[in-house]
């Protein structure tokens, strides 16, 4: 195993490369661009942090969205959030796990493991091109008599996003 002396790290001005090196602005600024052009935790940490480990970049990008959460999200309006969602996650995601067939347990941990980005970046079809093969969700929905979406007509119309249905709640 080779030993990383000083040679190896990477030059000043340049991202961090120190596990126990303290995250700089210009890291951060890294890491949020990274991460908004879609890049996983493992091709950020490769490019931009070769001897930090993905979950590090992972952490430390939860902890810059949480600062720029802003103050309305405190304690008390976490707690409540926490509570109203523990209420209502069946209801939130059984109809997308009835069209897909599957639990509703496995796709919120899906959805919540995956997260909305590299969700919405997968699906094609959320950005308005139709599915592949020619035949549009509304077609595949229409065929699965089991789906309540198709049953009530609504399938593409709803794309109700994680911010709406927070929002919802908010309102409460």
């Amino acid at each position: 195993m080779q030993r990383r002396t000083r040679s190896t790290l990477g030059a000043p001005g340049t991202a961090s490369s120190n596990y126990s090196t303290s995250w700089s602005t210009h890291d951060d600024n890294i890491l949020m661009n990274a991460r908004a052009r879609s890049h996983g935790w493992s091709q950020i940490q490769k490019e931009h942090f070769p001897l930090k480990t993905p979950n590090a970049c992972r952490k430390r990008y939860e902890r810059l969205v949480a600062k720029k959460r802003g103050p309305d999200w405190d304690p008390e309006k976490l707690e409540r959030l926490s509570r109203e969602y523990c209420q209502l996650r069946e209801q939130t995601w059984k109809p997308l796990a009835d069209a897909m067939g599957e639990k509703w347990q496995d796709v919120e941990k899906v959805c919540f493991d995956k997260g909305l980005r590299s969700l919405l970046v997968a699906s094609r079809s959320c950005k308005g091109d139709p599915p592949k093969k020619g035949t549009t969700s509304d077609e595949t929905s229409r065929s699965d008599p089991s789906s309540d979406l198709a049953s009530q007509g609504r399938t593409d119309r709803m794309k109700i996003g994680l911010k709406d249905i927070l929002a919802e709640v908010a309102e409460d």
